[in-house]
């Protein structure tokens, strides 16, 4: 069996924060993705829209298309409303031999809107995260039916709380990791560090935003403070590679 590796274009360019990364065109993107290794490339706002437009620019590029986002509004949609508004983007994508199409949840979001406290996010009550599921579950179906598989993109911290996170995604990888024989208590430290390095990183990046609005000062641009937060997430990042590396480093205590 073969593996294909593709990549999203923000690891070169920030949609939210496009000043971060304007330096950086697309075409120097692709071309890097391609020394590297990689062999497809998910669809990026500053490719061609149109799908015969977009097939000649990956073509020309060496690259494939191997994903892209679907901003989508499940939450504030009905079926038959949500599926009419995704439907061009999975035509394109069928069209184009996308091995999926990466859906993510983006009705009443604040993210991008620095001046909205993170606290005004939108949460879900259990009712309405069964409800959401079952929407989603149905939309999923019909991409199927359509030749396109779902990967859903679940942007952890928009619509239900850190706690929360922590405790609906950790349960399911811990059969799987003890099975394995690996130390849940590693698995523990690691994971907090790496919810820890989110909270200071694009596109979400939640402690950034909450310094935003607390210090209420218009002279400091949210791009000054995650280029401020920059060398303490790459810190924070260097430690997680040790701890992967050398587990014993966090477990020395015990």
């Amino acid at each position: 069996m073969s593996v294909k590796i593709g990549i999203s274009p923000i690891a070169w360019q920030n949609d939210d924060l496009p000043d971060l990364t304007a330096a950086y065109t697309m075409e120097q993107a692709l071309k890097e993705a391609r020394e590297i290794g990689y062999t497809g490339v998910e669809r990026g706002q500053r490719m061609p829209s149109d799908t015969e437009g977009l097939r000649a620019y990956l073509e020309g590029n060496d690259i494939a298309l191997c994903g892209g986002w679907c901003s989508g509004g499940s939450l504030v949609n009905d079926f038959e409303a949500e599926r009419e508004a995704v439907r061009e983007q999975v035509e394109q994508f069928v069209a184009l031999n996308s091995p999926c199409i990466v859906y993510a949840e983006c009705s009443n979001t604040v993210q991008g809107q620095a001046g909205t406290p993170v606290n005004n996010r939108s949460k879900l009550s259990k009712g309405e995260v069964l409800a959401y599921a079952a929407k989603i579950t149905e939309l999923a179906k019909w991409m199927a039916d359509q030749g396109m598989p779902m990967a859903y993109h679940h942007h952890m911290g928009t619509i239900i709380e850190t706690a929360s996170i922590i405790l609906i995604v950790v349960p399911l990888f811990l059969v799987v990791l003890d099975s394995f024989g690996v130390d849940l208590v590693w698995f523990g430290i690691i994971t907090v560090v790496g919810a820890e390095i989110g909270l200071l990183t694009p596109p979400l990046g939640i402690s950034c935003f909450v310094i935003k609005s607390t210090i209420n000062d218009p002279s400091v641009s949210l791009a000054d403070i995650f280029t401020g937060a920059f060398p303490f997430a790459v810190t924070m990042l260097i430690v997680l590679i040790i701890l992967i590396l050398y587990p014993f480093l966090s477990l020395a205590l015990l």
